[in-house]
């Protein structure tokens, strides 16, 4: 069966969108607002049944809840370059029910698409230092780690959290979408620690070292 044909990626509006923030609440604890959602791209993960399996927020102009949330008069280390080369991947999650490698994967190679379809040069994220497993993820990429400890609590989080706030570079992303493109995605169900391993051997990774650092 092929993944990509039965699962996609798309814009979400209405009452799916409506449906995604209950169900990201649920998930991550969060209501996002909606005027924050406005200036966004909303994408959820659906089923040939249209089922709504996972999603993602991704915001392409600041200001970003990441950097809002983070304390004032921290220190942090922000690698910037030009303001409209950064964008926010937020609220990613996917349905506990249905998670395993192969739907995971899978998501990541959509959502990495649809960022690099993005033309950003790099990309700030957050995850809670709570939730072992994104941080696992998230280490995969060696991402440039901004902030990491105590943050604001934000409109439509329920109490404050200790988070890390950290950014991955283009040229990371497009070679794991290489990678995972040539693993081939959607022909048969990947084995998780052979991708990371593979992904850490050819270290591709090491682009985001490259990103020069100054302030915003």
């Amino acid at each position: 069966m092929n993944f990509h044909v039965v699962h996609q990626l798309v814009p979400t509006k209405g009452k799916r969108l409506t449906q995604f923030i209950d169900e990201t609440e649920l998930v991550l604890g969060i209501r996002f607002p909606l005027d924050y959602l406005d200036r966004a791209s909303v994408l959820t993960l659906v089923d040939q049944e249209q089922v709504i399996c996972g999603g993602a927020i991704v915001v392409l102009e600041p200001p970003f809840r990441s950097i809002r949330s983070i304390p004032t008069g921290s220190e942090v280390d922000f690698c910037v370059g030009k303001q409209e080369e950064w964008a926010e991947i937020n609220g990613v999650w996917l349905n506990a029910e249905k998670k395993s490698p192969y739907l995971s994967f899978t998501f990541w190679s959509h959502l990495i698409s649809h960022l690099l379809r993005t033309n950003k040069q790099h990309f700030i994220f957050t995850f809670d230092n709570s939730n072992n497993r994104m941080s696992q993820v998230a280490n995969v990429f060696q991402p440039e780690v901004l902030y990491s400890g105590k943050t604001i609590k934000l409109e439509g989080m329920k109490t404050d959290s200790d988070e890390t706030i950290a950014a991955v570079n283009r040229k990371v992303l497009s070679a794991t979408q290489e990678l995972l493109a040539r693993r081939g995605i959607g022909k048969a169900e990947p084995q998780e620690e052979e991708i990371i391993q593979r992904i850490k051997k050819r270290r591709m990774l090491g682009a985001v070292n490259s990103v020069q650092k100054s302030r915003w």
